[in-house]
């Protein structure tokens, strides 16, 4: 192996800086904005939009600090295991007399407080965005929007911020690792700068989603300041003076205040106001509806899906007791330069890849215990018993005996099936005792353990 041990360190710390910084600016945009309470407001569009920025919200809130984050952490840790694993490699290639083998790099990260999001639907206003002192606002059929445009602003400003924090969307401190891997003779080099190049492409899907929320919160913004201090007020004024009516209208961040002067005009004044904003507010709902409905924020599953299969990546540091054995497959970390996995009993869900075809899935291996290979099944009958023993118990047994062949120390170990729910079927379990005997009196060489629920 030609690797560089001090590469591999390298770009271990920058994934777990960029996680770090990653942290920190999310944790401060969601705690801003989970105090921001009024921006939804009461009436239905002011909730729709809440209802859709939150569900937008906290999938992002998950992608992140579910997936991301903890990808950037995982990624970090194969970097120190491959890394310490060229080092070994490059140790025990010395010739002797040799100092000390080199220790392993120490793990990090360290603790993070991740931020709870709340949903803004719970969050209301006051129940109306009018106050007036002849009951215009109990005569209008909708309610009046209240959402509070002082914190829709707020909301769409995190957002903006969050989305100008180009080291992050542009992940330059993967930059450097991924232009250096893709330099480096090494076996595992080219994997290594794609898994980086996957995650800096990720953080860039993470930020489109940021900046659809910044769009989101502020046309919202946009649009209800407009009803509020221009809309609303211009249709008061412009109904109120024919019939000479004074009015003082001002407006708050959440309501519109009117004050007529007492006439003897007031009941007309009032059904003719009443109409007025009810067409405003009728045209204003539609256009706002059809806005909220066609408003999609780009893919983040893409992403997240990414980010998921490099968070799941297992670790495995080099055996001192076995120098010549490397393990060189980022996405394979258990998998042996001698084509052998290395498991561990109590292991659980190990996938167990062809050495010679990696992209053929052998089988999985639901988990070790007391030196057996077991298969659980859940099943207590079938409508086609022997259609189900043939793929579930014979195949699945054969795919087993296969995996093993692969799997250092337990090439020659027991299988074992066992079921898992009570009230299994007499039937059903006749028929899978009379498959494992058939099995077993075919491979002579394998014993087969099946195990049932007392």
């Amino acid at each position: 192996m030609d690797g560089i041990p001090a590469a591999y360190y390298s770009a271990a710390r920058s994934c777990q800086q960029l996680a770090e910084e990653t942290n920190a600016a999310f944790t401060h945009t969601y705690r801003e904005i989970v105090t921001l309470r009024e921006a939804s407001g009461s009436d239905a569009i002011g909730q729709r939009w809440g209802e859709k920025h939150d569900v937008w919200a906290t999938e992002l809130h998950q992608t992140v600090y579910s997936s991301w984050i903890p990808a950037l952490d995982r990624y970090s840790q194969i970097l120190l295991q491959v890394g310490h694993n060229h080092a070994l490699a490059d140790y025990y290639a010395t010739p002797p007399p040799r100092s000390s083998p080199p220790e392993k790099p120490a793990a990090y990260p360290g603790s993070r407080e991740t931020p709870e999001f709340r949903s803004m639907r719970s969050r209301s206003g006051t129940g109306t965005g009018l106050y007036d002192n002849i009951g215009l606002a109990q005569s209008i059929p909708y309610t009046v929007p209240d959402g509070n445009t002082d914190h829709l602003r707020d909301i769409a400003t995190a957002w903006e911020k969050l989305g100008r924090r180009s080291d992050i969307r542009l992940s330059t401190r993967l930059l450097g690792p991924i232009t250096e891997f893709q330099h480096i003779n090494s076996d595992d080099a080219a994997g290594i700068a794609d898994d980086l190049q996957e995650l800096a492409r990720v953080a860039s899907d993470v930020f489109d989603f940021v900046d659809h929320l910044h769009k989101f919160s502020w046309e919202q913004h946009e649009c209800l300041f407009d009803l509020r201090s221009r809309l609303l007020p211009a249709i008061i004024h412009e109904t109120a003076a024919p019939l000479l009516v004074p009015v003082k209208v001002t407006s708050s961040p959440t309501a519109i205040h009117a004050e007529f002067s007492p006439t003897s005009n007031l009941t007309v004044a009032r059904a003719a106001l009443s109409a007025a904003m009810h067409g405003a507010l009728e045209s204003w709902h539609e256009a706002r509806d059809t806005s909220l409905t066609s408003s999609r924020p780009s893919d983040i599953d893409r992403a997240r899906a990414i980010s998921d299969e490099i968070r799941d990546r297992e670790t495995r540091y080099l055996d001192r007791e076995d120098p010549d054995v490397t393990f060189d497959d980022p996405k394979r970390p258990n998998l042996g330069s001698d084509g052998k996995y290395r498991v561990n009993e109590g292991d659980s869900e190990i996938q167990i890849d062809d050495p010679n075809n990696p992209a053929r899935t052998i089988t999985d291996i639901d988990r070790i215990e007391g030196g057996i290979l077991w298969e659980e099944k859940s099943a207590t009958s079938a409508a086609d018993i022997q259609k189900w023993v043939d793929k579930q118990v014979t195949k699945k047994l054969e795919s087993y005996m296969e995996a093993q062949q692969y799997i250092a120390g337990y090439e020659d170990s027991p299988i074992g099936i066992e079921f898992t729910s009570p009230g299994v079927d007499p039937a059903f379990k006749s028929a899978v005792e009379q498959a494992v005997a058939e099995f077993k009196a075919n491979n002579p060489a394998t014993e087969i353990v099946v195990k049932w629920p007392p």
